[in-house]
């Protein structure tokens, strides 16, 4: 495996306290992003959404691989 010449990033550690705040100060009244998911359904379901959303990011960032989509 080749040495990148690129320093290596710091660990993103996504926490529960963050994502929920996150998704607690979205603005409710603006059009959805391309995944089409209103921001009303992201905020008012933070409580259920962010254990989820959590271990998506997180294990995209601990694989080091970023969705395509």
């Amino acid at each position: 495996m080749a040495t990148s010449p690129f320093p290596k990033a710091p660990d993103i550690i996504v926490t529960e306290t963050r994502v929920k705040k996150l998704l607690q100060q979205l603005r409710i009244h603006t059009a959805p992003g391309p995944d089409q998911i209103p921001t009303r359904l992201l905020k008012d379901g933070a409580k259920e959404l962010t254990p989820v959303i959590i271990l998506l990011f997180q294990a995209s960032s601990d694989q080091h691989i970023i969705p395509e989509e």
